[in-house]
Protein backbone atom coordinates (compact mmCIF):
# COMPACT_ATOMS: atom_id res chain seq x y z
CA UNK A 1 0.00 0.00 0.00
CA UNK A 2 1.57 3.32 -0.67
CA UNK A 3 1.28 6.36 1.10
CA UNK A 4 2.33 10.07 0.97
CA UNK A 5 5.84 10.84 1.98
CA UNK A 6 5.69 13.62 4.79
CA UNK A 7 9.78 14.12 4.56
CA UNK A 8 9.27 15.59 1.20
CA UNK A 9 6.56 16.87 1.40
CA UNK A 10 8.34 19.43 4.30
CA UNK A 11 11.28 19.41 1.37
CA UNK A 12 8.90 21.16 -0.89
CA UNK A 13 6.94 23.88 1.39
CA UNK A 14 7.78 26.86 -0.98
CA UNK A 15 7.69 24.65 -3.86
CA UNK A 16 4.24 22.53 -3.64
CA UNK A 17 1.80 20.63 -1.84
CA UNK A 18 2.49 16.32 -2.38
CA UNK A 19 -0.27 14.65 -3.60
CA UNK A 20 -1.49 11.13 -4.43
CA UNK A 21 -0.71 10.37 -7.48
CA UNK A 22 0.32 11.29 -10.78
CA UNK A 23 -2.89 12.99 -12.07
CA UNK A 24 -3.65 14.77 -9.18
CA UNK A 25 -3.72 18.87 -8.78
CA UNK A 26 -0.67 21.03 -7.31
CA UNK A 27 -1.40 23.73 -4.41
CA UNK A 28 0.93 26.60 -5.06
CA UNK A 29 1.32 29.63 -1.97
CA UNK A 30 -1.07 31.89 -2.28
CA UNK A 31 -1.32 34.57 -4.75
CA UNK A 32 0.62 32.63 -7.20
CA UNK A 33 -1.28 31.10 -10.06
CA UNK A 34 -0.69 27.57 -11.60
CA UNK A 35 0.05 27.80 -15.34
CA UNK A 36 -1.59 25.96 -17.65
CA UNK A 37 -0.27 22.18 -18.93
CA UNK A 38 2.11 21.94 -16.10
CA UNK A 39 2.13 18.85 -14.68
CA UNK A 40 1.18 17.66 -11.21
CA UNK A 41 3.55 16.69 -8.73
CA UNK A 42 4.06 13.30 -6.82
CA UNK A 43 5.94 11.93 -3.76
CA UNK A 44 5.18 8.49 -2.56
CA UNK A 45 6.85 5.38 -1.23
CA UNK A 46 5.81 1.79 -1.36
CA UNK A 47 6.71 -1.75 -0.50
CA UNK A 48 7.48 -4.37 -2.92
CA UNK A 49 8.33 -8.14 -2.63
CA UNK A 50 8.61 -7.87 -6.20
CA UNK A 51 10.20 -6.67 -8.80
CA UNK A 52 8.06 -7.46 -11.34
CA UNK A 53 5.75 -4.77 -9.61
CA UNK A 54 8.32 -2.28 -10.50
CA UNK A 55 6.75 -2.83 -14.06
CA UNK A 56 3.22 -2.13 -12.91
CA UNK A 57 3.60 1.07 -10.92
CA UNK A 58 5.69 2.43 -14.12
CA UNK A 59 3.02 2.28 -16.56
CA UNK A 60 0.95 5.24 -14.21
CA UNK A 61 3.82 7.50 -15.52
CA UNK A 62 4.57 9.02 -18.54
CA UNK A 63 7.18 6.68 -20.25
CA UNK A 64 9.17 9.45 -21.69
CA UNK A 65 9.99 11.55 -18.91
CA UNK A 66 10.20 9.20 -16.30
CA UNK A 67 13.45 7.42 -15.16
CA UNK A 68 13.79 4.20 -13.42
CA UNK A 69 16.39 3.87 -10.71
CA UNK A 70 17.58 0.75 -9.51
CA UNK A 71 19.84 0.02 -6.26
CA UNK A 72 22.14 -3.07 -7.33
CA UNK A 73 22.77 -4.91 -3.51
CA UNK A 74 19.59 -6.71 -2.34
CA UNK A 75 17.99 -5.05 -5.25
CA UNK A 76 18.96 -6.31 -8.69
CA UNK A 77 21.81 -8.78 -7.23
CA UNK A 78 22.33 -10.86 -3.61
CA UNK A 79 25.01 -13.40 -2.83
CA UNK A 80 24.37 -16.84 -3.83
CA UNK A 81 22.41 -19.16 -1.66
CA UNK A 82 24.59 -21.89 0.46
CA UNK A 83 20.97 -24.06 1.31
CA UNK A 84 17.85 -23.23 1.82
CA UNK A 85 16.56 -20.05 2.84
CA UNK A 86 20.19 -19.06 3.47
CA UNK A 87 22.27 -17.02 1.77
CA UNK A 88 26.43 -16.64 1.68
CA UNK A 89 26.92 -14.06 4.47
CA UNK A 90 30.52 -12.84 3.93
CA UNK A 91 30.45 -10.12 1.38
CA UNK A 92 27.04 -9.75 1.66
CA UNK A 93 25.05 -6.26 2.23
CA UNK A 94 23.79 -7.81 5.35
CA UNK A 95 27.07 -8.11 6.36
CA UNK A 96 28.24 -5.31 5.21
CA UNK A 97 25.60 -3.39 8.00
CA UNK A 98 26.77 -5.42 10.54
CA UNK A 99 30.46 -4.38 10.08
CA UNK A 100 30.35 -1.00 9.87
CA UNK A 101 27.40 -0.49 12.23
CA UNK A 102 26.32 -3.41 14.13
CA UNK A 103 30.02 -4.35 15.88
CA UNK A 104 31.32 -1.57 18.57
CA UNK A 105 35.52 -0.77 17.60
CA UNK A 106 36.99 -2.79 20.10
CA UNK A 107 34.98 -6.09 18.72
CA UNK A 108 37.29 -8.86 17.47
CA UNK A 109 35.13 -9.73 14.85
CA UNK A 110 35.10 -5.97 13.32
CA UNK A 111 37.29 -5.48 10.42
CA UNK A 112 37.34 -1.40 11.02
CA UNK A 113 38.84 0.97 8.99
CA UNK A 114 39.84 -1.87 6.53
CA UNK A 115 36.76 -2.33 5.85
CA UNK A 116 36.10 -1.28 2.30
CA UNK A 117 39.53 -2.36 1.04
CA UNK A 118 38.79 -6.02 1.98
CA UNK A 119 34.67 -5.46 0.53
CA UNK A 120 37.07 -3.99 -2.90
CA UNK A 121 39.32 -7.32 -2.70
CA UNK A 122 36.12 -9.28 -2.03
CA UNK A 123 34.49 -8.00 -5.29
CA UNK A 124 37.56 -8.61 -7.44
CA UNK A 125 37.22 -12.35 -5.85
CA UNK A 126 34.04 -13.20 -7.14
CA UNK A 127 33.47 -15.64 -9.68
CA UNK A 128 30.81 -15.96 -11.29
CA UNK A 129 27.56 -16.89 -9.35
CA UNK A 130 28.89 -15.69 -6.46
CA UNK A 131 26.65 -12.92 -7.19
CA UNK A 132 23.14 -13.75 -7.84
CA UNK A 133 19.96 -11.77 -9.26
CA UNK A 134 17.43 -11.20 -6.39
CA UNK A 135 15.23 -13.45 -8.10
CA UNK A 136 14.23 -15.83 -10.78
CA UNK A 137 12.74 -13.52 -13.57
CA UNK A 138 14.79 -10.61 -12.22
CA UNK A 139 16.79 -10.22 -15.54
CA UNK A 140 13.77 -10.27 -18.02
CA UNK A 141 11.87 -7.82 -15.91
CA UNK A 142 14.36 -5.69 -15.60
CA UNK A 143 15.32 -6.29 -19.59
CA UNK A 144 11.00 -5.43 -20.42
CA UNK A 145 11.21 -1.67 -18.66
CA UNK A 146 11.24 0.30 -22.04
CA UNK A 147 11.49 3.51 -19.65
CA UNK A 148 15.50 5.70 -19.32
CA UNK A 149 17.15 3.27 -16.57
CA UNK A 150 20.16 3.85 -14.27
CA UNK A 151 21.49 1.55 -11.53
CA UNK A 152 22.49 3.72 -8.79
CA UNK A 153 24.81 2.29 -6.11
CA UNK A 154 26.61 3.20 -2.98
CA UNK A 155 29.66 0.95 -3.87
CA UNK A 156 33.13 2.59 -4.47
CA UNK A 157 34.67 3.00 -8.11
CA UNK A 158 37.41 0.81 -6.88
CA UNK A 159 34.56 -1.99 -7.86
CA UNK A 160 33.66 -0.36 -11.11
CA UNK A 161 35.24 -3.46 -13.32
CA UNK A 162 34.10 -6.01 -10.59
CA UNK A 163 30.26 -4.57 -10.64
CA UNK A 164 30.51 -4.55 -14.79
CA UNK A 165 31.49 -7.99 -14.32
CA UNK A 166 28.96 -9.35 -12.30
CA UNK A 167 25.89 -7.84 -13.71
CA UNK A 168 27.32 -9.47 -17.52
CA UNK A 169 27.28 -13.04 -15.12
CA UNK A 170 23.68 -12.48 -13.78
CA UNK A 171 23.18 -11.96 -17.51
CA UNK A 172 21.57 -8.31 -16.91
CA UNK A 173 22.07 -6.20 -20.32
CA UNK A 174 24.04 -3.33 -20.42
CA UNK A 175 21.85 -0.27 -19.96
CA UNK A 176 22.28 2.82 -22.32
CA UNK A 177 23.90 5.87 -20.88
CA UNK A 178 22.26 8.84 -20.02
CA UNK A 179 23.13 11.64 -22.50
CA UNK A 180 26.10 11.29 -24.85
CA UNK A 181 28.56 9.68 -22.31
CA UNK A 182 31.12 7.56 -24.03
CA UNK A 183 33.65 6.55 -21.54
CA UNK A 184 33.52 6.70 -17.76
CA UNK A 185 31.94 10.02 -16.05
CA UNK A 186 33.38 11.41 -12.66
CA UNK A 187 30.69 12.61 -10.66
CA UNK A 188 31.16 15.43 -7.58
CA UNK A 189 28.67 14.59 -4.77
CA UNK A 190 29.55 15.40 -0.99
CA UNK A 191 33.09 15.76 -1.32
CA UNK A 192 33.65 12.68 -3.02
CA UNK A 193 34.15 11.44 -7.30
CA UNK A 194 31.89 8.72 -8.26
CA UNK A 195 32.16 7.25 -11.53
CA UNK A 196 29.42 6.57 -14.24
CA UNK A 197 30.00 4.08 -17.07
CA UNK A 198 27.39 1.74 -18.85
CA UNK A 199 24.10 2.57 -16.87
CA UNK A 200 26.03 2.33 -13.70
CA UNK A 201 26.39 5.15 -11.31
CA UNK A 202 29.34 4.29 -8.27
CA UNK A 203 28.48 6.94 -6.09
CA UNK A 204 31.14 6.21 -3.44
CA UNK A 205 28.41 6.36 -0.75
CA UNK A 206 27.40 9.58 -1.26
CA UNK A 207 23.84 10.58 -0.69
CA UNK A 208 21.82 9.00 -3.53
CA UNK A 209 19.60 11.84 -3.92
CA UNK A 210 22.23 14.58 -4.14
CA UNK A 211 23.90 12.28 -6.57
CA UNK A 212 21.00 11.49 -8.98
CA UNK A 213 20.74 15.29 -9.48
CA UNK A 214 24.76 15.77 -10.17
CA UNK A 215 24.11 13.22 -12.52
CA UNK A 216 21.33 14.53 -14.22
CA UNK A 217 23.17 18.31 -13.81
CA UNK A 218 25.93 16.48 -15.98
CA UNK A 219 24.30 14.45 -18.55
CA UNK A 220 21.77 17.48 -18.98
CA UNK A 221 18.91 15.28 -18.92
CA UNK A 222 15.45 15.85 -17.28
CA UNK A 223 12.68 14.14 -16.20
CA UNK A 224 8.99 14.66 -15.03
CA UNK A 225 9.44 11.59 -12.53
CA UNK A 226 12.48 9.41 -11.07
CA UNK A 227 11.23 5.54 -9.75
CA UNK A 228 13.83 4.54 -7.07
CA UNK A 229 13.66 0.96 -6.27
CA UNK A 230 16.17 0.55 -3.08
CA UNK A 231 16.01 -2.28 -0.16
CA UNK A 232 17.08 1.00 1.92
CA UNK A 233 14.80 2.99 3.73
CA UNK A 234 17.21 6.15 4.19
CA UNK A 235 17.98 5.92 0.13
CA UNK A 236 14.36 6.07 -0.29
CA UNK A 237 13.81 8.78 1.73
CA UNK A 238 16.71 10.72 0.47
CA UNK A 239 15.57 10.49 -2.92
CA UNK A 240 12.31 11.71 -1.90
CA UNK A 241 13.99 15.20 -0.75
CA UNK A 242 16.35 15.38 -3.59
CA UNK A 243 13.51 15.25 -6.08
CA UNK A 244 10.94 17.15 -4.16
CA UNK A 245 13.57 19.87 -4.05
CA UNK A 246 14.11 19.94 -7.50
CA UNK A 247 10.48 19.68 -8.57
CA UNK A 248 10.17 16.39 -10.31
CA UNK A 249 7.19 13.95 -9.09
CA UNK A 250 8.77 10.73 -6.97
CA UNK A 251 7.77 7.37 -6.37
CA UNK A 252 10.03 5.23 -4.26
CA UNK A 253 9.28 1.65 -4.13
CA UNK A 254 11.43 -0.19 -1.16
CA UNK A 255 12.19 -3.84 -2.57
CA UNK A 256 11.88 -6.58 0.57
CA UNK A 257 12.64 -9.71 -0.47
CA UNK A 258 16.13 -10.26 0.45
CA UNK A 259 15.98 -8.41 3.83
CA UNK A 260 14.40 -6.51 6.05
CA UNK A 261 15.25 -2.51 7.01
CA UNK A 262 16.22 -2.22 9.95
CA UNK A 263 17.85 -6.29 9.28
CA UNK A 264 17.06 -9.05 11.63
CA UNK A 265 19.64 -9.36 14.05
CA UNK A 266 22.91 -11.56 13.19
CA UNK A 267 22.83 -14.89 14.27
CA UNK A 268 25.38 -16.69 15.75
CA UNK A 269 25.62 -18.98 12.81
CA UNK A 270 26.28 -16.16 10.77
CA UNK A 271 29.28 -15.01 13.04
CA UNK A 272 30.63 -18.44 12.88
CA UNK A 273 30.23 -18.15 8.91
CA UNK A 274 32.18 -14.62 8.97
CA UNK A 275 34.84 -15.89 11.22
CA UNK A 276 35.55 -18.86 9.03
CA UNK A 277 35.20 -16.64 5.48
CA UNK A 278 37.64 -14.37 7.08
CA UNK A 279 40.28 -16.26 7.18
CA UNK A 280 39.92 -17.93 4.02
CA UNK A 281 39.86 -14.51 2.61
CA UNK A 282 43.05 -13.58 4.73
CA UNK A 283 44.51 -16.60 3.17
CA UNK A 284 44.09 -16.00 -0.38
CA UNK A 285 45.34 -12.30 0.36
CA UNK A 286 48.66 -13.30 2.41
CA UNK A 287 50.14 -10.13 1.67
CA UNK A 288 47.71 -7.66 2.78
CA UNK A 289 46.49 -10.08 6.05
CA UNK A 290 49.03 -8.41 8.27
CA UNK A 291 47.61 -4.91 7.24
CA UNK A 292 44.16 -6.03 7.29
CA UNK A 293 44.49 -7.72 11.07
CA UNK A 294 45.98 -4.96 12.46
CA UNK A 295 43.80 -2.49 10.75
CA UNK A 296 46.35 -0.62 9.03
CA UNK A 297 44.51 1.14 6.39
CA UNK A 298 44.01 5.19 6.42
Amino acid sequence: MMRTLSVACAAMICVSACVSSPGGRVQRPSGQAMPQQERPLLSEVAKISDLAQVKAHARNFPRASTLIVFDIDDTLLTTSEIAKNERKFFGSDRWYLWQNYGLPTEDKDKIGNCLFEVIAANADDSTEGSQVPTQADAVSIVADIPNDMLLLTSRGTSMKDATLKQLAWAKYRAIPSLGQVAGPMPIATDGVIGVYEQGVFLTEGANKGRALIALLDATGRRYDYVILVDDTEKNVLNMATAMAMRGIGYLGLRYTRIKNDPPLEVTPAQVEAHRRDWQAFLGRHPDKKTRWEGKQCK
